[in-house]
């Protein structure tokens, strides 16, 4: 069993774009002109959690770009979303929440296509 080329490909489209984004939102958040101060703020939760986004939104980005820190990276920034999600859920028009229900997919798809791929290469060792 091998993976195609087509799906290599669509995998690595997927990565890419998850990582542009999260890596946008990241920069953003960081140079403050995306302030989650508020929102964290509104939900009850302390300061560093939302001084905390940003570096991680871009720490995970570039995690996404190697194989070894994909799995980590991907968890990372699928636990980020079920928090925006959640926060959109109770605070906003549910359909504010539909990017992070996007990156949400994309990292699952993402996860799973790695664990699936670690799978078959471990199998032909």
């Amino acid at each position: 069993m091998s993976i195609s080329i087509t799906k290599t490909i669509a995998l690595w489209a997927i990565t890419g774009l998850t990582a542009a984004a999260f890596g946008a939102a990241g920069i953003a958040k960081i140079i403050g002109a995306l302030d989650v101060m508020p929102l964290v703020s509104e939900m009850g939760l302390p300061a560093w959690v939302g001084r905390l986004i940003g570096p991680a939104e871009l720490a995970g980005a570039v995690g996404l770009l190697f194989r070894q820190l994909s799995t980590i990276a991907v968890i990372g920034l699928a636990v980020i979303m079920g928090g925006a999600i959640y926060y959109h859920a109770l605070y906003t028009p549910l359909s504010q929440a539909l990017p992070a229900v996007l990156l949400l997919i994309f990292c699952t798809t993402i996860f799973m296509a790695r664990r699936k791929f670690h799978q078959l290469t471990d199998y032909h060792r």
